[in-house]
């Protein structure tokens, strides 16, 4: 009889040591459930944050786009105003040379006070497109 006692014994050791470990997988899934509860309210409040910065992201995106046809636009319009700058003033040099030889001062030509004005206009407005595209590539 006493081999069936140390069975009965043996087969108590392992079930205490089965429940033991029940227990443990217990503690374990109040771990887990606790964990998942923080993960899923972290999820819940990132997630809108983080729509909100996708949406920055697409506008940010189409404002580089738009920036970049802009400088595009913005350079041939400086190219285009430095030429016509450029002929104005040589224009009003051979028209004020052609006064002059008739004896004649710029104010016998109203027109060469205005192409003057033009001119002072039009430098300013390439200056500041300069100084515009400047500003906007240093911002891509």
């Amino acid at each position: 009889m006493e081999p069936r006692v140390n069975k009965i014994l043996k087969k108590l050791s392992n079930e205490k040591i089965k429940l033991a470990t029940q227990k443990v997988d217990l503690a374990g899934i109040e771990d887990l459930e606790e964990a998942q509860n923080d993960l899923d309210f972290f999820l819940k409040n990132v997630k809108p944050e983080m729509a909100k910065a996708d949406k920055i992201l697409t506008s940010h995106d189409q404002l580089r786009k738009q920036i970049s046809a802009s400088l595009k636009d913005m350079l041939g319009l400086e190219k285009q105003g430095q030429n016509f700058i450029d002929d104005g003033y040589r224009t009003y040099d051979k028209v004020e040379k052609q006064l002059k030889a008739l004896g004649l001062n710029n104010s016998n030509a109203p027109m060469m006070g205005q192409l003057s004005k033009s001119l002072n206009q039009a430098t300013t407005v390439v200056n500041d497109l300069n100084q515009l595209y400047d500003y906007l590539q240093s911002t891509t």
